[in-house]
């Protein structure tokens, strides 16, 4: 549906626009080009709270400056944000500079800046003992302040989140179209409509004012090198600290910060490439040398971090803040460099009236609440708050970050909190994890364990399946010519290889085949068509240029360190087991603890027995299997336990493995202790209640020397998370449309990257889907139009693809249900209205299910799509 307002750029100008929106009943959404919210200017600046002395009176910089610096204490406030109004110094180190401090003086007071005071050396150097005793005096602003800005700007972003407005990430904006009525924003095979638009995009302002026939300004980069430094060093100075400005800014400045380090610079360089974040050795040395001019005590020793910032640069000279000439609903807040912080609050309510004199209703929202949940600081908090909190939830009772003393509550909270953290870096900004001394060092293996553990990504690779090699050569056949495999097994067809029992190809080559023979099948088409593949080659990182070309940096024992360049990208990297860290079972450490897919490479491939007396946890299908297979090599399975009151495996597997073989199933138990010193001795189990905690007096010791772990698959999405491709939460894999293509424009995913298949048959369906639409995007073929979402409910747990194009041709829908059902009808419906309904016996977990919408159900599709349960007879 369309939005009132679209916001476009997620810093700390949009952020406070998009809470000033949220002020009224409207609908307003933010639409960020990255991955994350704050990823621009606004986390590589220099906090400041300016007073508002340098900018030229008239401009509209002075205007927002000052009016932005009154707002800011009511601001931070409200969104429980520090801010601290510290004063400013500005520094003379000769006799003319005096006259640019009167100059600056009067500018200030024509500007309306209170409070400002032309200082003796005395005074300054009792206000400020580190200062230079080189300095003839300096200009005193006491309004001037320092504040976090990306906290600040994440804190605007939760509180108009809270208030009803909405946030896309993922969505550089590639076209924008006005048909009168409503912008239409696309980006890839996604659109956005709006009624009125705002165009906050910082260094891309004048890109996305272009799409609209706007040509009214040009943005420049200007890079400023930055050093943060260590908090011993914090306290050196209480004011920030400038020099005499320059036509090229404010010059480098030193200042404490919020949470109590000190800063360094910026460097003042006009650059083209708007992506240029680096530091280089001249800029940072440039910074070490002015800065001890104003304070020469600075030890850089304890440097912390060195960091870039581009500020948006105008053509005009001046902050772009008003209605296009071209688009009168487009309201450009451009050109938004040095004041832009301290001005984001008074230019937010400036653009909100420019859209009310545009056209937009405005009426207040009866519901608003201004006011932003504190985030927890444990390190601010009194030995009484601190021991309260961590009574009632243990996670603020362990230490992670040590430098900063930030809890795992704290990481948590981040995660959990809109918008989420989903990220190291994310964390880092968000709960300050990784800020201190040490940069994270110590703590960040521990972050990314967190992380791993709430968005379900475990590091182990394990297995991976052959959905590379049915979507190239549906892509082949599709007319694509130029495409290569990259595999990072010895041999293609990955997981399969290891899999010699039969089962496969029942649906895809009415005959029934072992995982090699099914591989085999595809190898062989493979080298019909003459596919080029590289062997034992691992992808390190998939980018997207500026052209749109994707770019993906690759390494293998032969060519080495690889660069390839293409249209399109197919995902289809498979998935990884759970190990045992992810489970956090007491008792000892000693070998004999394999994940399931582990041992059947041992058993398989290599020939050799895990052990002779094992206990399997997890009743996923490979843990099933491995229960019969070793049962066949001469080992005793003593037993399978599982956590759930119901099998994750296929039904066939459980009669085939275990039944068959009298091995007994226990549900609704795991492992509650591993005994033994050096090889593994025992294990204690218990039966678990409807919490899925143990239950006391149920312990059971089995004898066993080893332990298998089959206790779930999580897509291999590591390369996919660092792209930039938004996951869905439940599935751990992509969001996808109908043609399996990611958030990224010309980036695929299938298989069980995408979601956990139970049949190899589907993966290949899936994956056919994939390339072949991969060769329709290269052809310019792709499918456009409104896209809307798809979602499961009553009992439906995930359903794939999550959205889906109006008009859609027939698709297959893909969906888990979260229990076990008996005598339900599978429901399709579209905005209410049933589009197809099937009666089912049974469904479960375990087991996948798929629907078939043709053509008389997709050409009712108009919005929301929905599958759900319902019991027969409702």
């Amino acid at each position: 549906m369309p939005y009132d307002v679209a916001v476009i750029g997620g810093g700390v100008t949009g952020a406070m626009i998009l809470r000033e929106l949220a002020r009224y009943q409207l609908k307003a959404i933010l639409l960020e080009k990255e991955d994350d919210v704050v990823m621009g200017a606004t986390k590589a600046n220099s906090a400041i709270v300016h007073a508002g002395f340098d900018a030229e009176p008239g401009t509209k910089k002075a205007r927002f400056n000052v009016e932005g610096n009154a707002l800011m204490e009511q601001t931070a406030k409200e969104l429980s944000v520090p801010f601290e109004r510290n004063g400013s110094l500005v520094l003379a180190f000769a006799e003319e500079d005096l006259d640019t401090l009167g100059a600056l003086k009067q500018r200030g007071e024509q500007n309306g800046v209170p409070g400002l005071e032309i200082l003796t050396p005395e005074q300054v150097w009792e206000k400020e003992p580190g200062i230079s005793r080189e300095i003839k005096g300096a200009l005193w602003a006491p309004t001037g302040g320092i504040v976090c800005p990306y906290e600040l700007a994440l804190g605007a972003i939760e509180n108009a989140m809270d208030n009803g407005a909405a946030l896309l990430t993922n969505f550089p904006a590639e076209e924008i179209r006005d048909n009168g009525e409503f912008f239409t924003i696309r980006s890839g095979n996604e659109t956005v409509e709006a009624r009125f638009l705002v165009n906050a995009a910082g260094v891309r302002a004048d890109e996305i004012a272009r799409m609209l026939g706007d040509n009214s300004f040009a943005i420049a980069p200007r890079r400023g090198e930055y050093l943060l430094l260590d908090k011993t060093q914090g306290k050196l100075v209480k004011s920030t600290i400038f020099q005499p400005p320059t036509k090229m800014g404010k010059g480098v400045l030193v200042t404490p910060t919020v949470d109590g380090n000190l800063l360094t610079g910026p460097t003042s360089e006009n650059i083209e490439d708007k992506e240029d974040t680096s530091t280089t050795a001249a800029g940072l040395d440039k910074v070490q040398s002015l800065a001890r001019k104003s304070v020469p005590g600075i030890n850089y020793r304890m440097t912390i971090t060195s960091f870039t910032g581009l500020r948006a640069c105008s053509s005009t000279g001046d902050f772009v803040v008003g209605p296009s000439e071209s688009a009168p609903r487009l309201i450009h807040a451009a050109g938004i460099e040095s004041p832009g912080l301290t001005s984001a609050p008074a230019i937010a309510r400036a653009v909100v009236k420019h859209l009310e004199e545009a056209g937009l209703v405005l009426a207040e929202n009866p519901e608003l609440d201004p006011i932003r949940n504190p985030f927890p600081k444990f390190r601010e908090m009194t030995e009484e708050e601190r021991a309260e909190l961590a009574a009632g939830d243990p996670a603020f009772g362990r230490i992670v970050c040590r430098c900063e003393m930030i809890t795992e509550g704290e990481i948590l909270a981040a995660i959990r909190r809109n918008p989420p953290a989903r990220s190291v870096d994310a964390v880092k900004r968000r709960a300050r994890a990784g800020m201190g001394r040490c940069q994270g060092g110590f703590c960040g293996p521990q972050v990314v364990e967190i992380l791993a553990r709430e968005l379900r990504i475990p590091m182990d690779e394990v297995t991976k399946s052959p959905a590379g090699m049915a979507a190239a050569i549906a892509a082949y056949d599709q007319g694509a010519r130029d495409l290569l495999i990259l595999d990072r097994e010895p041999q293609l067809g990955g997981i399969l290889e290891q899999c010699i029992h039969n089962g496969f190809g029942l649906h895809r080559f009415k005959e029934e085949l072992t995982g090699p023979e099914y591989a085999a099948r595809f190898a062989e088409q493979v080298e019909k068509r003459n596919i080029p593949y590289l062997l034992d080659t691992m992808a390190l990182s998939l980018e997207t240029a500026a052209s749109g070309e994707k770019i993906v940096t690759a390494v293998n024992p032969r060519e080495g360190y690889l660069k390839i360049r293409a249209k399109a990208v197919v995902l289809a990297m498979g998935c990884r087991e759970r190990p045992r860290g992810a489970l956090n079972i007491a008792g000892t450490r000693p070998a004999g603890i394999y994940t399931a897919g582990t041992a059947q490479k041992f058993v398989n491939m290599k020939g050799e027995m895990p052990g002779k007396r094992a206990v399997i946890l997890g009743s996923g299908d490979i843990g099933l299997i491995m229960a019969r297979r070793m049962t066949l090599e001469g080992a005793k399975v003593e037993a399978v336990c599982e956590l759930m009151p119901y099998s994750g495996g296929l039904t066939r597997n459980i009669v085939q493995c275990l039944e068959d073989f009298g091995i007994p199933l226990k549900l609704s138990h795991t492992v509650v202790k591993i005994h033994g010193k050096e090889r593994v001795e025992g294990v204690t189990i218990a039966a678990v209640g409807p919490d899925k905690r143990p239950i006391p007096g149920t312990e059971e010791l089995i004898p066993c020397d080893t332990l298998l772990l089959s206790v779930g698959l999580i897509p291999e999405n590591e390369l996919s998370k660092e792209a930039g491709v938004e996951l869905d939460p439940v599935t751990n894999g992509a969001v996808v449309d109908e043609c399996r293509q990611t958030s990224i424009p010309g980036v695929f995913a299938c298989g069980n990257v995408l979601h956990v298949h139970d049949l190899v048959d589907y993966v290949s369906e899936e994956a056919e889907i994939a390339g072949k639409q991969a060769a329709l995007y290269i052809q310019s073929q792709a499918p456009a139009g409104k896209v809307f979402p798809v979602s499961g409910k009553d009992g439906v747990r995930y359903a794939v693809p999550q959205l889906v194009h109006q008009n859609a041709k027939p698709f297959a829908l893909y969906f888990r249900v979260g229990d076990v059902y008996k005598n339900v009808r599978i429901v399709v419906e579209c905005e209410g209205k049933v589009l197809l309904s099937r009666k089912k016996q049974k469904a479960a977990p375990g087991e996948m299910e798929t629907l078939l919408l043709k053509e008389e159900h997709t050409a009712k599709i108009t919005g929301l799509l929905t599958v759900r349960l319902e019991k027969e007879g409702d």
